[in-house]
């Protein structure tokens, strides 16, 4: 995406829309990985704390935890929904170079 030019006119580079859109689920899949092996070191040190510090640090790593799960689908979902709005910009594009190579000719 190339921001507005003259005229106010959108422009947009499918390519580094791809990019971009490849960079985002790259992120979110690499986050959902991290997570999962962060959660498993969390559980066994939360399996063998015991006393009122564990239960606390418990506490916060659910928090911290639930937040950092909120982040991963969030960027999972911008990902899929730029992918979704790249498509339908080619798809548009198509159509309209079609339509006027159709004028043109006519």
């Amino acid at each position: 995406m190339s921001g507005t030019g003259d005229g106010g006119v959108l422009k947009v580079d499918p390519a580094i829309l791809r990019a971009a859109c490849e960079a985002l689920t790259s992120g979110a899949q690499h986050l959902q990985a991290g997570l999962r092996d962060l959660d498993t070191e969390a559980q066994q040190v939360l399996g063998t704390w015991e006393g009122s510090a564990g239960g606390s640090y418990g506490t916060a790593w659910k928090q911290w935890h639930d937040g950092s799960l909120k982040v991963q689908q969030a960027l999972a979902t911008i990902a899929e929904r730029l992918g979704q709005a790249g498509q339908a910009f080619e798809a548009h594009e198509q159509a309209s170079a079609t339509q006027l190579r159709g004028v043109h000719r006519g």
